[in-house]
This record gives C-alpha cells, sequence and structure tokens, in this order.
C-alpha cells in the first residue's frame, strides 16, 4: 500500500452503512441477542480467482434465510457524494432473485455453513448432521433457480450439538477444479477433512493420505492440489502430491495455559494466509449452573498472519500476531469462538476484515510490511446492528461482494449477516484517496442457463465446463454491457446415474454405508 503511515488510513477510511436485508421468518437462532455457540454462517458471495479476474456476475450473493428458504441476493451499489468531511450515500439495495425450500431438509438439523463457486454456479451447504448438499445455479429468465444436485454424507460421529464446519470452501482457479471443494467436518472429539469434486454424482474424499484426516481442523486451497491446514495442536501443514509438511505457528503456549488448535485458515491468493487458532482454559473450581447461559471456562482466541515467498519453504514465512483482533466477552455454554474473515480488494493490494461469532464488531487488519489492526474512528466501523430494543446482535457470516464502479472495474463491499437473520451492505470510502477501494479486473461471465455436466468418470478426468454468451441476471441492470440480455432459456438437470464405484474403507473416505446420494427440494 502507497500509504506508510497507518494512523492517516484509519483516520481516512469509513464504512457507511446503506442496504439491509431484512430478516424472515423467525431468524435462524433462538434468540437475535445471543451469540450462536457454533459459529455457523449464512451467508457467502463468489470472491475473484485471483487479484485481477472476478469470474462471476458482480452483485449476487446467497443467504439462508429464518423462514426455511435459500435465497439468491442481488446487491445494487448506491452513489456516493462527498461535501468536505460529509459523505452522503443514497441509493442502494438488495432484492431477492430466486429462492428454493430447504424448510424439509431442516426439518431435524440445523444449517452449519454455505459456500458458493467462484463462478457462483454450484452452491454448497454443510449441514449438523455431517452431511453436505449441493445445488445448481440456474438462470431462467430474470431469476436465479437453485436445484438440489447431490447429497452425501461426510461423517456420523457429532456432537449433541452437531457437526460444525471450520471449512467449507471451493477451491479456487480458472479451470474446472474450481468445482472442487474441501471441507473440515468436526464431531464430538475429531474431525474429517475431505476433498471432493462437486461435479461427479457420487463424490468421493481424495484428501492426500499423508496429512492426517483425522488430526485436521482448519484448511484452506493455495494452489488446486495444494492445501495449507491447521490441526488440533496448533501446527500448520502444507500437503501437495500426497506429502505433507509441518512447520510450527508462532503461538506462544508458555504459560502452561494449554495447547492451541487452529480453528480457521484462509488464504487470499495474494501470498499471506489468515490462521485463528483458540483455546480453552478450564477453571478446576467452576460450579455447574444450569440456568447459566454462558461457559465458566476462560476462551481465548488469537488471529496471526503470515507473509510467505514459497509455501513449501518454512523460512519465507513472517508471521505477525494480532490476538483475538474484535475483543469480546464471554462464550456460549458448549460452544466456541469461530472467526470469520475476508479480504476487501484495494487498488493495490488488500485488508483482511475479522469478525467472529461472539461479538458485534469488524475489525480492518492492513498491512505495513507487517500486518496490523487499524482503528477506525468512532461511528465509521462495520458493526451489526441493534434489536428493536436497543440490544446489539452478533455476527453470523462475513463476505466481500464484487459490484460494478465503471467499465472494467469492481468496488467491494462488506456483507455482515446478523443473529436475526439479516443482512448489512457497507460502502467502503477514503477520504483521502478516490478509487482506493476499485479494483481493475476482468470479468468473466460464464453459461449458467443450463447445469454444469455430472460426471460419472473418476474426478481426476474432468471435462471442461461449456461456455457461452448468456447471462444469469439478464435484465437487472448491473452495468454488464456487452452481455447478452435476450437468454431466456429453462434447462433440467440430466441426473445421469449414480457411480458404482465403492467408498473406500479407510479413514480418510466418506462413510461407505452413508455416501450414497439423498433426494432434497429443489
Amino acid at each position: 500500500m502507497l500509504m506508510e503511515d497507518l494512523r492517516l488510513l484509519a483516520e481516512s477510511l469509513s464504512f457507511q452503512k446503506f442496504a439491509t436485508l431484512p430478516s424472515a421468518g423467525d431468524g435462524v437462532t433462538t434468540s437475535a441477542i445471543r451469540p450462536d455457540p457454533q459459529g455457523r454462517s449464512i451467508t457467502c458471495s463468489p470472491i475473484p480467482v485471483d487479484d485481477r479476474v472476478a469470474a462471476s456476475y458482480p452483485g449476487l450473493s446467497f443467504r439462508a434465510a429464518g423462514d426455511g428458504t435459500l435465497e439468491a441476493v442481488r446487491f445494487a451499489p448506491p452513489t456516493v457524494t462527498c461535501d468536505g468531511e460529509d459523505i452522503r450515500v443514497a441509493g442502494g439495495s438488495f432484492s431477492v432473485i430466486g429462492s428454493a425450500d430447504i424448510s424439509s431438509s431442516a426439518d431435524d438439523r440445523r444449517l452449519e455453513r454455505m459456500a458458493c463457486s467462484n463462478d457462483a454456479r454450484l452452491l454448497l451447504l454443510g449441514w449438523s448432521d455431517g452431511s453436505v448438499q449441493c445445488y445448481n445455479v440456474l438462470q431462467v429468465a430474470d431469476r436465479v433457480q437453485m436445484d438440489a444436485r447431490w447429497e452425501v454424507q461426510i461423517r456420523t460421529e457429532i456432537s449433541e450439538l452437531g457437526a460444525t464446519y471450520p471449512t467449507l470452501e471451493f477451491v479456487n482457479s480458472t479451470d474446472s477444479t474450481r468445482y472442487q471443494f474441501v471441507a473440515v467436518v468436526e464431531g464430538q472429539r475429531s474431525s474429517r477433512a475431505v476433498w471432493m469434486d462437486a461435479l461427479s454424482s457420487s463424490p468421493e474424499n481424495k484428501w492426500p493420505t499423508a496429512a492426517a484426516p483425522g488430526n485436521v481442523s482448519a484448511v484452506t486451497a493455495i494452489e488446486p492440489d495444494t492445501f495449507a491446514f491447521g490441526t488440533w495442536d496448533g501446527k500448520l501443514g502444507i500437503v501437495s502430491n500426497n506429502a505433507a509438511q509441518y512447520m510450527n505457528v508462532p503461538l506462544d503456549d508458555s504459560d502452561c495455559d494449554g495447547p492451541w488448535k487452529i480453528t480457521h485458515i484462509s488464504n487470499s491468493g495474494a501470498h499471506f494466509l489468515v490462521v485463528g487458532a483458540s483455546r480453552i482454559i478450564k477453571d478446576p473450581d467452576a460450579e455447574v449452573d444450569e440456568d447459566e447461559e454462558d461457559d465458566p471456562h476462560e476462551h481465548q482466541a488469537n488471529l496471526l498472519v503470515a507473509n510467505y515467498e514459497n509455501f513449501s519453504d518454512e523460512s519465507t514465512f513472517s508471521w505477525s500476531e494480532l490476538g483475538d483482533v474484535v475483543p469480546f466477552f464471554s462464550v456460549p455454554k458448549g460452544g466456541r469462538h469461530a472467526f470469520y474473515t475476508a479480504a476487501l480488494p484495494t487498488f493495490d493490494g488488500s485488508l483482511i476484515l475479522v469478525g467472529c461469532n461472539v461479538a458485534s464488531d469488524v475489525a480492518i487488519v492492513a498491512s505495513n510490511g507487517d500486518w496490523e489492526i487499524i482503528e477506525l474512528q468512532e461511528g465509521k466501523q462495520i458493526s451489526c446492528p441493534t434489536s428493536e430494543d436497543d440490544e446489539f446482535l452478533f455476527a453470523m457470516g462475513l463476505s466481500v461482494s464484487l459490484l460494478p464502479y465503471g467499465e472494467g472495474k469492481l468496488l467491494g463491499c462488506p456483507i455482515l449477516a446478523n443473529t436475526d437473520g439479516s443482512l448489512t451492505g457497507f460502502l467502503p470510502h477514503n477520504k483521502t484517496m478516490e478509487g482506493y477501494f476499485v479494483r481493475s479486473m476482468d470479468v468473466s461471465a460464464p453459461d449458467m442457463r443450463a447445469p454444469l455436466p455430472i460426471l460419472n468418470v473418476p474426478t481426476q478426468d474432468q471435462t471442461q465446463p461449456s461456455t457461452s454468451d448468456g447471462c444469469i441476471l439478464s435484465g437487472l441492470d448491473l452495468g454488464l454491457d456487452g452481455i447478452d440480455t435476450k437468454s431466456r432459456h429453462l434447462f433440467h438437470e440430466d441426473e445421469g446415474s449414480d457411480s458404482d464405484q465403492s467408498s473406500k474403507s479407510s479413514e480418510d473416505s466418506v462413510d461407505s454405508d452413508n455416501a450414497a446420494r439423498r433426494s432434497a427440494p429443489a
């Protein structure tokens, strides 16, 4: 970044709330003014393939609403005028442009996490019973349609609170590997890491056995076949071509308060890793009070950012330790601390947005060689709204939606999901540098009128998806001039036949007796 004085940057930045999508139904938690104990995430947005290519349509995001519907959401940008120190934001909105009924899928389970491919053609839902569901995202006239594609059971050993998903994300690439995904599904005392191809009719786990899948606590893709992963004992691993190496994360455990566990890891594609860790310090004198909502034990969190030149060479890693970043007071009984992070593009790099499930604010982390927390002025931060009784809500997901900002340019706008089920959109602004948050990017718009083909071949023999000029958001003014707006085709999915390949019986394979596809509502 050109501004080396982070204090000046902090004085210049502001995030203006300009759009809200209200909650639907009864909300997504039992109480909107209590944090979600498992750190669920109810929203997702496509992310750029790399620093200069966005492979999806700007303004498209997804939400799991409280009334049992899955929603495709369009995020339209506002207009901004500046008068000295005053910033006026006008217009801008969320609008639901498609929905699918998932209420029957949620009868005896809870949605934990969502993820979409970078071209938004596939959407994943991770459920509390340890299963993952995949949806096609299609264009039907000027709307978006989401149809169930497959469902697979990842694990059956889950706690009373259900399975959690420290990770559920697609591999970020430009070819057909973009439809491969990684997940960590955590059960009662262990977890399972999976690497699957969502194009397959019966996805099988390809996670490398060299990286013990039962000890993996979080994972992210660095390249299509290379992954960074965290472990239950606070180590960072890199696995490629079924060869794993481990390195130490500079987490201070000299105070004998117990080991750290890596609970979050993300990769922006710009040679830095974001690693979140937590630990619980047990109080041997804590009394059990059934009426108490909060955990009597102390929860600690620590976020670290590593710059690296070569991900396979530990000596090139340079770490910045930032602590909990977003202060929090307590964790619900039986719950955990969970980080939410998202990269916000700037004209020459990225800022890191950091939130968590047990706080209402989102912090900004910037690099000046080392990574540091930016303390914004009062009233200019990203934060959850308050309830009708003026009580704070808590975060339930964080993403960045890329919106058109002139020809060949995109503006990243943060989206914050709240415990009442609502979404809040924010406009970033730098008063001393116009265009600070505007990034020149090529928009590669795929054809989304027909579902992706279902592969009945081994996942390594992948075929390229077809492309054409059709636009999923035809008729919606997203500033995408030159894209055909006359496409009005409705296609039906060719189900194909289930693969007859048997599931592996080893620890890293999907449970063979539960790997069959289940039907799900469209």
